[in-house]
Protein backbone atom coordinates (compact mmCIF):
# COMPACT_ATOMS: atom_id res chain seq x y z
CA UNK A 1 0.00 0.00 0.00
CA UNK A 2 2.89 2.06 0.87
CA UNK A 3 4.43 1.61 -2.54
CA UNK A 4 1.24 2.24 -4.53
CA UNK A 5 0.89 5.54 -2.38
CA UNK A 6 4.21 6.90 -3.79
CA UNK A 7 3.61 5.47 -7.06
CA UNK A 8 0.51 7.81 -7.19
CA UNK A 9 1.42 10.68 -5.58
CA UNK A 10 4.73 11.15 -7.62
CA UNK A 11 2.68 10.61 -11.07
CA UNK A 12 0.09 13.40 -9.88
CA UNK A 13 3.12 15.94 -9.00
CA UNK A 14 4.87 14.87 -12.59
CA UNK A 15 1.49 15.40 -14.44
CA UNK A 16 1.15 18.68 -13.00
CA UNK A 17 4.98 19.81 -14.03
CA UNK A 18 4.62 17.97 -17.02
CA UNK A 19 1.54 19.92 -17.66
CA UNK A 20 3.06 23.37 -16.48
CA UNK A 21 5.98 22.91 -18.58
CA UNK A 22 3.27 22.07 -21.80
CA UNK A 23 1.85 25.55 -21.08
CA UNK A 24 4.68 27.16 -21.08
CA UNK A 25 6.12 26.01 -24.01
CA UNK A 26 3.20 25.16 -26.37
CA UNK A 27 1.85 28.24 -25.80
CA UNK A 28 -1.21 27.84 -23.60
CA UNK A 29 -1.48 23.74 -24.28
CA UNK A 30 -1.78 21.08 -22.36
CA UNK A 31 -0.18 17.95 -21.10
CA UNK A 32 -1.83 15.18 -19.08
CA UNK A 33 -0.44 11.66 -17.83
CA UNK A 34 -3.42 8.90 -18.24
CA UNK A 35 -3.39 5.86 -15.86
CA UNK A 36 -4.91 2.68 -18.11
CA UNK A 37 -6.88 -0.26 -15.86
CA UNK A 38 -7.68 -3.76 -16.92
CA UNK A 39 -10.31 -5.51 -14.85
CA UNK A 40 -9.29 -8.84 -14.48
CA UNK A 41 -11.59 -12.12 -13.22
CA UNK A 42 -10.58 -13.28 -9.25
CA UNK A 43 -10.12 -17.02 -9.33
CA UNK A 44 -9.46 -17.75 -6.13
CA UNK A 45 -12.60 -15.17 -4.06
CA UNK A 46 -14.63 -15.94 -7.36
CA UNK A 47 -15.38 -12.45 -7.01
CA UNK A 48 -16.14 -10.66 -10.21
CA UNK A 49 -13.26 -8.12 -11.14
CA UNK A 50 -9.70 -6.67 -9.42
CA UNK A 51 -8.45 -3.29 -11.53
CA UNK A 52 -4.83 -3.43 -12.33
CA UNK A 53 -3.26 -1.03 -13.44
CA UNK A 54 -2.58 -2.27 -17.46
CA UNK A 55 -0.74 1.07 -18.41
CA UNK A 56 0.08 4.26 -19.09
CA UNK A 57 -0.61 7.20 -22.03
CA UNK A 58 0.77 10.69 -22.52
CA UNK A 59 -1.72 13.09 -23.76
CA UNK A 60 -0.73 16.48 -24.71
CA UNK A 61 -2.83 19.31 -26.70
CA UNK A 62 -0.90 22.56 -28.13
CA UNK A 63 -2.53 25.51 -28.15
CA UNK A 64 -2.20 26.11 -31.96
CA UNK A 65 -4.14 23.21 -33.23
CA UNK A 66 -6.22 22.54 -30.50
CA UNK A 67 -6.50 18.63 -31.11
CA UNK A 68 -6.01 16.34 -27.89
CA UNK A 69 -2.87 13.59 -28.90
CA UNK A 70 -1.68 10.41 -27.70
CA UNK A 71 2.20 10.53 -27.95
CA UNK A 72 1.97 8.08 -30.76
CA UNK A 73 -0.40 9.86 -33.09
CA UNK A 74 2.37 12.67 -34.09
CA UNK A 75 5.20 13.63 -35.56
CA UNK A 76 8.48 11.84 -34.65
CA UNK A 77 9.70 15.74 -33.79
CA UNK A 78 6.60 16.41 -31.60
CA UNK A 79 6.62 13.32 -29.45
CA UNK A 80 10.87 13.75 -29.33
CA UNK A 81 9.73 17.71 -27.83
CA UNK A 82 6.78 15.60 -25.75
CA UNK A 83 8.87 13.41 -24.03
CA UNK A 84 11.76 15.33 -23.17
CA UNK A 85 8.82 17.43 -21.39
CA UNK A 86 7.83 14.46 -19.59
CA UNK A 87 11.60 13.73 -18.98
CA UNK A 88 12.08 17.01 -16.94
CA UNK A 89 9.20 16.95 -15.44
CA UNK A 90 10.68 13.68 -13.04
CA UNK A 91 12.47 16.26 -11.37
CA UNK A 92 9.42 16.97 -9.30
CA UNK A 93 10.49 13.71 -7.39
CA UNK A 94 14.15 13.16 -8.39
CA UNK A 95 16.23 15.81 -8.36
CA UNK A 96 18.15 14.70 -11.67
CA UNK A 97 21.36 17.56 -11.85
CA UNK A 98 22.40 16.03 -15.56
CA UNK A 99 20.83 15.21 -18.28
CA UNK A 100 22.33 13.19 -20.92
CA UNK A 101 20.72 14.00 -24.61
CA UNK A 102 22.19 11.97 -27.28
CA UNK A 103 20.83 13.61 -30.99
CA UNK A 104 17.50 14.04 -29.34
CA UNK A 105 17.08 16.64 -31.93
CA UNK A 106 17.13 14.40 -34.81
CA UNK A 107 13.33 15.07 -35.81
CA UNK A 108 12.09 18.20 -34.45
CA UNK A 109 11.56 20.93 -36.62
CA UNK A 110 13.13 23.89 -37.03
CA UNK A 111 10.23 25.94 -34.51
CA UNK A 112 10.80 23.07 -32.19
CA UNK A 113 14.31 23.04 -31.73
CA UNK A 114 13.87 26.86 -31.02
CA UNK A 115 11.25 25.91 -28.43
CA UNK A 116 13.45 23.67 -26.47
CA UNK A 117 16.69 25.64 -26.84
CA UNK A 118 14.78 28.66 -24.93
CA UNK A 119 13.63 25.71 -22.02
CA UNK A 120 16.99 24.22 -21.96
CA UNK A 121 19.06 28.25 -21.65
CA UNK A 122 16.09 28.51 -18.81
CA UNK A 123 16.16 25.08 -17.18
CA UNK A 124 20.48 25.43 -17.05
CA UNK A 125 20.30 28.80 -15.06
CA UNK A 126 18.95 26.50 -12.26
CA UNK A 127 21.84 24.30 -11.63
CA UNK A 128 20.50 21.44 -14.21
CA UNK A 129 23.66 20.46 -16.53
CA UNK A 130 22.89 19.31 -20.20
CA UNK A 131 25.28 17.14 -22.30
CA UNK A 132 23.44 17.08 -25.34
CA UNK A 133 25.31 15.41 -28.85
CA UNK A 134 24.04 17.13 -31.54
CA UNK A 135 24.71 18.29 -35.39
CA UNK A 136 22.33 20.70 -35.16
CA UNK A 137 23.45 24.96 -35.26
CA UNK A 138 20.79 25.92 -32.84
CA UNK A 139 21.71 23.52 -30.24
CA UNK A 140 25.52 24.42 -30.49
CA UNK A 141 25.07 27.91 -29.91
CA UNK A 142 23.21 27.86 -26.58
CA UNK A 143 26.09 25.87 -24.81
CA UNK A 144 28.64 27.25 -22.33
CA UNK A 145 31.16 24.29 -23.65
CA UNK A 146 31.63 22.73 -26.54
CA UNK A 147 33.80 19.37 -26.68
CA UNK A 148 35.04 17.38 -29.95
CA UNK A 149 36.05 13.44 -30.33
CA UNK A 150 38.48 12.74 -32.37
CA UNK A 151 39.65 8.90 -33.04
CA UNK A 152 43.24 7.75 -31.97
CA UNK A 153 44.74 4.14 -32.73
CA UNK A 154 44.62 3.66 -29.31
CA UNK A 155 40.23 5.04 -28.79
CA UNK A 156 38.82 8.12 -28.95
CA UNK A 157 39.63 11.50 -27.57
CA UNK A 158 37.31 14.18 -26.29
CA UNK A 159 39.17 17.80 -26.25
CA UNK A 160 37.71 21.10 -25.05
CA UNK A 161 37.11 23.27 -28.72
CA UNK A 162 35.38 26.65 -28.85
CA UNK A 163 32.18 27.15 -30.02
CA UNK A 164 33.43 28.55 -33.96
CA UNK A 165 35.70 25.15 -34.47
CA UNK A 166 31.93 23.42 -33.18
CA UNK A 167 29.95 25.53 -35.65
CA UNK A 168 32.46 24.72 -38.43
CA UNK A 169 32.47 21.43 -37.68
CA UNK A 170 28.90 20.65 -38.27
CA UNK A 171 28.58 23.46 -41.59
CA UNK A 172 30.91 21.32 -42.89
CA UNK A 173 30.32 17.60 -42.47
CA UNK A 174 26.20 18.30 -42.26
CA UNK A 175 25.27 20.64 -44.99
Amino acid sequence: KKKKNFFFESLIKISKKFNQLCEKILDGGKGSIVIHYTDCFNNFSKKKFLREISGLSILFKSEKEGIVNFCDQVSTGQASLIYALLLISFREIIKIKVYILDEFDTNLDPNFQKIFCYLLKQLSSLQIQFLISSYKKNFLSIGDKWFGVSFQLTGSLLANIDKKTALKFVSKTFV
